[in-house]
């Protein structure tokens, strides 16, 4: 899959999360984004793999990292 298939797939199912109010834990939130601190594919608050901006990926729930992590 492309980077931009990737990034339209992740808007989507973001939009669908959001619009039904599907938000992860906030322990589970916390443990994604202590993986994303030591991923090679994180640039600042971004993934560099699809592109999208963590500390809001990582709160939703169907949100899966492209990188397999979690």
């Amino acid at each position: 899959m492309s980077t931009l298939q990737l990034a339209i797939s992740s808007l989507w199912s973001a939009f669908k999360d959001i619009c039904t109010w599907n938000f992860a834990t906030k322990q589970k939130t916390q443990e994604r984004l202590s993986i994303c601190e030591v991923c090679p594919a994180r640039d600042n608050k971004r993934c560099t793999a699809c592109g999208c901006y963590l500390p809001w990926k990582t709160k939703l729930k169907n949100a899966e990292c492209p990188m397999d992590q979690w």
